[in-house]
């Protein structure tokens, strides 16, 4: 307890910069996710480009991840 007798609370402002942190992850995380989903057609049905082993549908995620880096750093450039 603090010395005047009172629980120490937490701010609004100190509230809502942690709310609003996690909602910018929330988002960055989502907007990726719609990425792959859009990319790659094996994430999104699995009758339609089904891998049916998991070392082809990790081989292609990986190639995927290769690719889509190698882009965005010919773009930052």
């Amino acid at each position: 307890m603090s010395p005047e007798g009172s629980t120490p609370g937490l701010s609004a402002q100190y509230v809502r910069s942690i709310l609003q942190v996690i909602y910018q992850e929330t988002a960055h995380v989502e907007r990726w996710n719609n990425t792959l989903r859009q990319r790659l057609a094996r994430f999104v049905r699995m009758t339609l480009s089904f891998s049916r082993s998991e070392v082809m549908h990790e081989a292609c995620l990986l190639l995927f991840l290769h690719r889509y880096n190698q882009e965005r750093a010919i773009l930052l450039k």
